[in-house]
């Protein structure tokens, strides 16, 4: 025999809200702005121009740092997956 199904309680209806929203935020992009706060961090310099450029077909903030050294470092973060890397020279 089966059970008759019941209305889910308001507080079941907002943890399946509230965990709907938590998995949307973390599959959601970098924005240029947290792109360029974790470049900062990852470099431990100063960021001083952020842009969105596109590689192969693919949107990558490219963030020009000033590190603590006094070099300026172009570095690329993909927005996807938050992953840093040196930026590729002589394509713009």
């Amino acid at each position: 025999m089966t059970r008759p199904r019941h209305k889910p309680s308001p507080l079941r209806r907002r943890l399946a809200a509230l965990v709907l929203v938590a998995a949307a935020a973390q599959a959601a992009p970098l924005t240029l702005e947290e792109a360029a706060r974790a470049a900062a961090r990852a470099s431990g310099g100063r960021v001083l121009a952020a842009e969105t450029v596109r590689r192969d077909g693919h949107a990558v903030y490219r963030i020009r740092v000033l590190t603590p050294e006094g070099r300026v470092r172009h570095l690329e973060v993909d927005p996807e997956s938050g992953r840093i890397r040196p930026a590729r020279t002589g394509r713009r």
